[in-house]
């Protein structure tokens, strides 16, 4: 009797070492995001690599919990990854790190555009921006604006305020993005500050107040 409990200890004991046979760990940076297939391409020395992610993978950014459709580019990643009976490795614990939060991997180069709103031209209705790579001029269009979850109106653009533009190209043909919504991520200092505004075709220097949104 003995000896059939000890045999039973032993095979339980066995187990999770099988188990971690089959663990991969899988590291780079992250280089693309398929959405709708499931998938995770990471770039590393060689060759990119594309892996399956398992619908119920924890996922994290710096520790925050996200999803997969907005795992940052170039964000450097660490993959927990279980090798399927079919020999396809499947995500199931994705960390990736990054000092800053670029645009996600899910949208094409250029979709996204985030930076600060330097400059409002209400005559020609257009924004410049000043991002990472210098400063960036947006058509405003008929774009919605959306502040804390609700559509605003450009009365509510304020210099200084962090802003993220969404593009994207019409057809396959066109050449040229078309802004189609903009999202202000976090309002201007309260402080007062000297700034440009064009509302005709000459340029005033307007004094602004410590109010969160201008009348623009």
């Amino acid at each position: 009797m003995r000896w059939m409990i000890g045999l039973g200890v032993v095979a339980v004991l066995q187990v999770p070492a099988a188990v971690m046979a089959q663990q991969a760990v899988v590291s780079g940076w992250v280089d693309s995001v398929d959405n709708q297939a499931n998938t995770l391409t990471i770039r590393g020395s060689g060759n990119p690599r594309t892996i399956q992610v398992a619908p119920d993978a924890v996922i994290r950014v710096n520790g925050q919990t996200t999803r997969l459709d907005q795992l940052p580019r170039d964000g450097q990643i660490t993959v927990m990854a279980q090798k399927l009976p079919s020999g396809v490795l499947q995500a199931t614990e994705i960390n990736v790190r990054l000092p800053a939060t670029p645009r996600a991997a899910a949208y094409p180069a250029g979709s996204v555009v985030d930076g600060q709103l330097v400059r409002i031209d209400v005559p020609a209705n257009q924004i410049t921006m000043r991002t990472s790579s210098g400063n960036f001029m947006v058509p405003l269009g008929s774009a919605p604006i959306t502040w804390s979850g609700r559509r605003v109106s450009t009365r509510y653009l304020q210099l200084g305020q962090q802003l993220r533009v969404m593009r994207s190209i019409p057809t396959g043909g066109a050449t040229d993005y078309v802004t189609q919504s903009i999202y202000i991520l976090r309002p201007a200092p309260t402080a007062t500050r000297t700034a440009t505004v064009r509302r005709s075709s000459s340029r005033a220097t307007v004094r602004r107040g410590s109010s969160p949104y201008g009348g623009y």
